[in-house]
């Protein structure tokens, strides 16, 4: 974590959790399933927000590749987006925005640039809460129950 502190890349701390993808992660690999975040305030950098890689849910196989090829040199900076052509960017976004994406795009909560709060909400309020809505098909959860409650687990 300390070596994405110290990050130099424009988008400055980019992420308090490495980018992630739930790509395959209940086993049915390219199904369409979704995510919805909603913030219950205002989010930006200021006070830690999301960061989504646009078009990354269409090549989560070449960017495990990089990551694997190049785990060694992997630090806190996005090179294994930039070398498949994409850029990771911080949403900024207004309460009870909808912000609907795929799950195997990669994304990731980010560090607040003002952990004190006085250029966001104040120091006396929540610098981000978000409510997450997974949405997975029926005709997944029908006849496969045990997903269900792999994802109750989960979250």
């Amino acid at each position: 974590m300390q070596k994405r502190a110290e990050s130099g890349f424009p988008h400055g701390k980019l992420n308090a959790q490495e980018l992630h993808t739930h790509w395959n992660q209940d086993g049915y690999g390219d199904e369409p399933i979704y995510y919805c975040i909603i913030p219950l305030f205002d989010m930006c950098k200021c006070t830690g927000a999301t960061a989504l890689v646009p078009g990354s849910h269409r090549k989560v196989e070449e960017i495990n590749r990089f990551r694997k090829a190049h785990a060694d040199n992997l630090h806190g900076e996005p090179a294994e987006f930039q070398a498949c052509g994409l850029t990771p960017g911080v949403l900024n976004a207004e309460a009870g925005d909808a912000i609907l994406f795929h799950t195997a795009t990669y994304h990731a909560g980010c560090d607040a640039e003002d952990p004190t709060g006085e250029s966001g909400h104040g120091p006396d309020h929540l610098l981000r809460a978000i409510c997450i809505m997974s949405m997975t098909p029926t005709r997944l959860l029908a006849p496969h129950p045990h997903i269900f409650e792999a994802r109750r687990r989960a979250y």
